[in-house]
């Protein structure tokens, strides 16, 4: 068992740093202190392991830890593909070099293919909706669970609200999922022909006097 745990703690260490051109942790202390570098290991409620920008591997517990957030390096990420993977009965999920893209990293991720970017903001806007509306569903649900009576009777306004909420809910989810595959289909199939447009070979005539010349360039 020891050797098992070894063995998943290093490779957890070096898919860890293969991404590290990717994105950096940020790990913000309680005592003012910012560590940056790449998180190796992280153990839920205890602690985790940083190796730091010089390269040492440092721990810290959880109860000195503020918050940690991760910074992606945009310019890493240009022009490479999005991945679509189908999850059943949840929909799409991308990830591109291994980084999962939200709604906002898809932005991030197509904002140099400005048709592309034009749906992916449209698809973060339907989710900020889909969230708002979600919370409201879940409101009018607790709402109207504590003001159950004995006559199995539930507050009017709780039923109307959240059926109302719950439809703009899915409305909003279905526009959600329609922008977000919109703008990665026009970003690969836009990335797709400029790759093939660069291997394809160009042909230039040369005329002189006495001779024709074909060259091509690669």
């Amino acid at each position: 068992m020891k050797y098992i745990l070894m063995s998943l703690t290093y490779l957890l260490v070096n898919i860890n740093m293969s991404f590290s051109q990717n994105y950096q942790d940020i790990v913000f202390l309680k005592n003012g202190e910012v560590v940056k570098g790449i998180i190796t290991e992280q153990v839920i409620n205890q602690h985790i392991l940083i190796r730091t920008e010089i390269g040492s591997l440092v721990k810290y517990d959880l109860e000195e830890i503020q918050k940690i957030e991760k910074l992606i390096n945009k310019d890493k990420l240009k022009g490479e593909p999005i991945n679509i993977n189908k999850i059943p009965f949840v929909g799409y999920y991308y990830n591109q070099k291994h980084i999962h893209l939200t709604p906002r990293l898809l932005k991030i991720a197509v904002i140099s293919n400005p048709e592309a970017y034009k749906y992916a903001k449209k698809a973060r806007k339907y989710n900020n909706w889909r969230i708002g509306t979600f919370g409201l569903t879940s409101y009018c649900l607790i709402y109207g669970i504590s003001h159950y009576n004995n006559y199995l009777k539930v507050p009017r306004e709780a039923v109307i609200i959240g059926a109302v909420s719950s439809i703009l809910t899915i409305k909003f989810n279905i526009n959600r999922k329609t922008n977000a595959k919109k703008a990665v289909d026009i970003y690969n199939n836009d990335l797709k022909a400029n790759i093939n447009s660069k291997n394809f070979p160009e042909f230039n005539i040369g005329l002189t006097n006495s001779s024709i010349s074909l060259v091509m360039n690669f």
